[in-house]
């Protein structure tokens, strides 16, 4: 299996300074044996197919939040690179930038705006970082209580699509 590093926003990824005070951020690095792989196909490769337990807890999720005004996703949607358009939205995101190096898909509510990134570093080198930067109260706390819980479903995401890769070639 494909090792996978954590660490900060890479520096040539669009995110990086924008994180604010009451903000988070945190990276996970990776390589695929695919070559060719582009930043938007593994954006599709992580959250078009998320594992069984983290569609169920991000539903959970919705149904918690969903009162309190965050931005929640439909139902299981099917996610293609095909519909990644600069300014359209994709489940619960909307594609903000998308290059040959990178693609970025953010959300925002009145709590907070969520920001996803795929870096393409070198052939088969990606690194997906995540963004956080809230604007209330409410956002602060959802965000300190669900960090525990993002760096396991991230990782558990990432691991999962590293095996689909692999698993397809």
């Amino acid at each position: 299996m494909s090792r996978i590093q954590t660490g900060g926003i890479p520096d040539t990824s669009g995110l990086k300074g924008r994180q604010r005070r009451r903000g988070f951020s945190d990276a996970l690095s990776f390589e695929i044996s695919d070559q060719q792989r582009s930043p938007s196909q593994v954006y599709i490769d992580v959250f078009g197919h998320l594992p069984l337990i983290v569609q169920k807890l991000m539903a959970l999720r919705n149904r918690l939040v969903a009162p309190l005004g965050f931005a929640i996703s439909a139902s299981k949607i099917e996610l293609s690179v095909e519909d990644l358009q600069h300014g359209q939205g994709v489940g619960l995101h909307k594609v903000e930038m998308m290059t040959d190096g990178e693609i970025i898909c953010t959300t925002q509510d009145k709590h907070m705006q969520v920001s996803l990134s795929v870096v393409k570093h070198a052939p088969g080198q990606f690194t997906l970082s995540t963004l956080v930067n809230t604007y209330s109260w409410i956002g602060y706390l959802y965000l300190l209580v669900i960090i525990p819980f993002h760096k396991l479903i991230a990782l558990g995401s990432v691991r999962s699509m590293l095996n689909r890769v692999k698993a397809s070639r």
